[in-house]
């Protein structure tokens, strides 16, 4: 991919960069994507679960509002349809909601042999292979719910937080770095709503990771 040059691209737009050494630039359906939270978390064993993962596996989040790693491990609980783990975490962080839409890339990285690496854009899991989500969702549905009308909502409607979903269709990967408490790479991908590039020093947010 890669035909503008990140530093061309930071010269003719606006990025947004972290104190943590993070630059992000973007546009999503029309608007500027300007993530104040680049978190990573690895993937373990489930509660029922005796092993872990074949493969080592971490999340990539980009999140457009201040502070939202403790919405991060909810709104992945929802996305597996885990409706009651959900809505307790999303309702207990309220004060942590945004006032308008929270837009969201997630990012799946299934890690090769090496680490170090340049990974390849795809729709399933695979080592050496990488997958792009954009989820947008609307927090203040939830309003005046309480966790039993939360389920019930959850359970009805799966997409009753999500304002449109889809798939980043053309996108490259590089990975320089990993600790524990910090993933560090390069990314860009194309979807339907822009592009987004990205430098990344992602710090770790635990998110509970695991499948479903």
């Amino acid at each position: 991919m890669r035909a503008i040059p990140f530093l061309a691209l930071t010269m003719m737009g606006c990025p947004s960069t972290g104190s943590d050494g993070t630059t992000v630039i973007g546009d999503l359906g029309g608007e500027a994507f300007n993530p104040d939270t680049v978190v990573f978390d690895v993937y373990g064993a489930g509660p029922e679960d005796s092993a872990a993962p074949d493969d080592q596996q971490f999340m990539l989040v980009f999140a457009d509002a201040p502070d939202a790693c403790p919405l991060l491990g909810p709104l992945f609980h929802y996305w597996w349809l885990r409706c009651e783990s959900a809505c307790e975490g999303l309702l207990a962080n309220q004060d942590l909601w945004p006032d308008g839409e929270l837009r969201m890339l997630w990012v799946g990285i299934t890690v090769d042999q090496d680490l170090e690496d340049a990974y390849t854009l795809a729709n399933d899991d695979g080592p050496g292979l990488f997958t792009t989500t954009y989820r947008p969702v609307d927090l203040s549905r939830l309003e005046g719910l309480d966790q039993t009308g939360c389920f019930d909502a959850c359970t009805a409607d799966y997409g009753f937080l999500l304002t449109e979903q889809s798939r980043a269709n053309v996108g490259d990967l590089e990975l320089r770095g990993y600790s524990d408490e910090l993933l560090e790479g390069e990314l860009d991908v194309l979807l339907s709503e822009g592009e987004v590039q990205a430098r990344f020093d992602a710090p770790q947010c635990d998110m509970g990771l695991h499948g479903p």
